[in-house]
């Protein structure tokens, strides 16, 4: 559904929303590597409990979707994605303060509720951005280029943990761990203060959930991006445990 020409506020900001996605990014990719070794490194936790701490703060985050979209529509998705932002980047903060399982499994879980939020929400927000522009480009378009910037910022991000992780000490992780924490926040300043978008009209006929469990194609393609999310991830998150723990390689 366009929103042109129905009056209601444009959007505004398309720079600065692009450019927080990258920060945003920059600090998803300084810490993934780190994931797992971040811990492993600075607490006595065994590295075992560790990977199942964070599996089970992941697993707490499977409702989120299901409120993701409930609240999307009441505050809007992009007031959601700078809210969740925030949440982020204050996980990765108590990251320097964990010393046990305790901490690691509230401090990962935030992150992981805030990237389940984030995720959620951000297409739908940018999809709201494209409706309200003056630029008339596809959401397609849109959606092109909040990749392209992200994969940006996830490959510098992990160009700046390279080279912080070579000096392998416990202040370095720490370092890395705030400055994603800073990104996050400040990505999340920028879209709330500099960034406006319509918002969208909700229909009140879709269905509900026993609609979308009833459309077969849908339910394939979530499916198959199941299977293609543990394979993107099993290399991102077990790759440097297995080459820094399991074969003794260099940080």
């Amino acid at each position: 559904m366009s929103l042109r020409g129905s009056g209601l506020v444009r959007s505004r900001g398309p720079v600065v929303l692009l450019s927080a996605l990258v920060v945003d990014s920059m600090g998803t990719g300084m810490f993934q590597p780190l994931s797992v070794l971040f811990f492993a490194k600075l607490t006595i936790v065994p590295l075992a409990l560790i990977g199942v701490l964070l599996s089970l703060s992941t697993a707490v985050t499977l409702p989120v979707p299901l409120l993701a979209g409930r609240l999307a529509d009441r505050t809007g998705p992009l007031t959601l994605v700078v809210g969740v932002q925030f949440a982020q980047g204050a996980g990765f903060l108590l990251y320097t303060a964990v010393t046990g399982p305790v901490g690691i499994f509230l401090a990962s879980a935030l992150v992981a509720i805030g990237v389940r939020f984030f995720w959620s929400c951000v297409f739908t927000a940018v999809a709201d951005f494209a409706d309200g522009s003056d630029a008339r480009r596809a959401k397609e378009e849109w959606f092109g280029w909040v990749a392209t910037t992200r994969t940006a910022g996830l490959g510098v991000g992990g160009l700046i943990t390279a080279a912080a992780v070579g000096i392998d000490t416990p202040v370095a992780c720490r370092t890395l761990a705030v400055g994603s924490a800073l990104c996050f926040l400040c990505a999340g300043v920028a879209i709330a203060i500099r960034v406006r978008a319509p918002r969208r009209e909700t229909a009140d006929d879709h269905g509900g959930y026993r609609g979308m469990l009833g459309a077969r194609p849908f339910l394939a393609l979530t499916g198959l991006n199941t299977v293609f999310a543990l394979s993107s991830m099993m290399p991102a998150l077990g790759l440097p445990v297995f080459v820094t723990v399991g074969l003794g390689g260099p940080a």
